[in-house]
């Protein structure tokens, strides 16, 4: 197999091959500067036009409470968003609130390039340089440029999500107690971001038992080999896995303290009750007062407080389903075409501006268009090599437990995010619901895909990875050139 890659020469080098070497570093970095500028420059654009009104989209919320907690040691205060970015964003902290504003915007702009260039550097050191830069770049314009302008947690939460599901990854490949702890940092500081990390723990708990399943050979041998691996032992992934869950109780302990002193509930959130209204304006705002205290949950005729099984009994199974599949098709949809049109996105056509919001009269309502996309070609990639290789060498379609097992949790993890966004829909269809799932479907794709090129000995199977990783990188840097050369952008980017 080697000596078959060492004839692709610089193929290998760019593609195949981990990043070596001072000069290829060099280079790479260099790059990185370069995806920096031009990172930077269009979000000062949008700093400067977008998102000017600091009362939207939860900001002000986060800004109260950044003030309200601004002498706290640890973010434990919270109101119905979460403590961790307020916290955070205190090393930018102005007495002027627009100020703050504008500066925690920055501030997010930056952890947003932070992220996407240690994708990229971890992208070059564990697959190659091309798929690395990919992945850096797909992070940082079309996901960080997207949400990072906003005074929002985002940009934590989606690297802290995709950092936790990674970690959760790799206990199931190997039980090492780094990994079990890693992921219980991740997970309790994701869930001070933003409380919709729970449904994690139900997934993880699942592709374990899918791992178990296809080590005791209860899976058929057509789709997964059987047979044990000793870098794994259930022993120490069980303790293991009750570390993690340790280190995440301690980390979110003093806001579970916190919520059950003010509001009564130590895990209160008040979109647990918004997602059984059907509509916000008309219905989940005005009971949202009465939500915050026990005595206020109390106030509510029998049957009437929002709760799954009264919305059941109000609405019936029928609108339950109807509700659900509508709001799942929508939501799947904007996740993958958010300007509903193929070509549109393809081809890189502006969207046209509304004057009464003081637009031009075409502007970009999405930095990068195609961006889900892009994951469903490097998804399709990954599942393309992976038939071939079953066609070429024959069954099992995966050759250790550990790929089904993965396959299971990613799979799982988008599913059910997308179910529950699509859900949530009529109170909210914000794109920041679904964009959590963008980073780790796309470190999940790209891996299985470089993984599955470079252990293949088939140079056709190397040529068409190249090629296919190419159209990604070729068509997302023609899509930059677009916005450099049009920064215009709507007001609420």
């Amino acid at each position: 197999m080697e000596a078959g890659m060492k004839q692709d020469g610089w193929l290998e080098v760019l593609f195949l091959r981990p990043l070596s070497g001072r000069a290829g570093w060099g280079i790479y970095l260099a790059l990185l500067a370069l995806l920096g500028v031009v990172y930077f420059h269009l979000g000062s654009v949008l700093i400067a036009e977008t998102n000017l009104d600091l009362e939207t989209v939860d900001q002000r919320a986060n800004l109260d409470l950044a003030y309200a907690a601004s002498s706290d040691w640890y973010p434990h205060r919270s109101s119905y968003v979460q403590p961790l970015w307020p916290w955070v964003s205190r090393v930018v902290m102005a007495e002027d609130m627009g100020e703050y504003f504008t500066r925690g915007r920055w501030l997010n702009l930056t952890l947003g390039y932070v992220l996407a260039v240690l994708v990229s550097v971890l992208g070059a050191r564990w697959m190659a340089p091309v798929p690395g830069m990919v992945a850096g770049w797909l992070t940082g314009i079309g996901v960080m440029l997207q949400r990072a302008h906003f005074f929002h947690p985002e940009p934590l939460l989606y690297g802290l999500f995709a950092a936790t599901l990674v970690l959760m990854t790799l206990t199931l490949w190997r039980s090492r107690w780094v990994y079990y702890a890693g992921w219980g940092v991740c997970f309790g500081f994701a869930y001070l971001a933003k409380a919709s990390t729970g449904p994690l723990l139900a997934v993880y708990a699942g592709a374990t038992v899918v791992l178990l399943l296809a080590r005791a050979g209860w899976c058929p041998g057509w789709l997964v080999a059987r047979g044990a691996d000793d870098r794994w032992s259930l022993g120490r992934h069980a303790a293991g896995s009750l570390l993690a869950m340790a280190i995440a109780a301690a980390i979110i302990a003093p806001n579970a303290v916190f919520k059950h002193r003010v509001h009564g509930d130590a895990f209160h959130q008040l979109p647990n009750y918004w997602m059984w209204c059907d509509d916000f304006d008309t219905e989940a705002a005005s009971i949202s007062p009465r939500l915050e205290t026990p005595e206020g949950r109390a106030s509510f005729a029998p049957g009437e407080l929002p709760s799954a099984g009264n919305y059941v009994r109000r609405h019936g199974w029928a609108h339950v389903w109807q509700r659900f599949g509508e709001g799942f098709v929508f939501m799947t949809e904007r996740f993958v075409v958010p300007v509903r049109q193929v070509n549109r996105a393809l081809t890189g056509d502006l969207q046209s501006g509304r004057e009464d919001r003081g637009e031009a009269a075409e502007v970009w309502r999405y930095t990068m268009p195609a961006r889900g996309l892009y994951l469903v070609w490097l998804a399709g990639l990954a599942a393309v090599l992976l038939v071939w290789r079953t066609w070429q060498k024959g069954p099992p379609v995966f050759r250790r437990a550990t790929g089904l097992a993965a396959t299971a949790l990613i799979t799982a993890t988008v599913l059910l995010y997308l179910a529950a966004s699509g859900w949530y829909a009529v109170i909210g269809r914000g794109e920041r619901f679904t964009l959590v799932l963008y980073l780790p479907l796309l470190l999940f794709a790209s891996w299985g895909a470089w993984s599955l090129a470079r252990g293949s000995e088939d140079r056709r199977v190397r040529m068409f990875y190249v090629v296919a990783v190419s159209a990604v990188l070729g068509h997302a840097l023609l899509q930059t050139v677009w916005l450099l050369r049009h920064p215009w952008f709507g007001a609420a980017l």
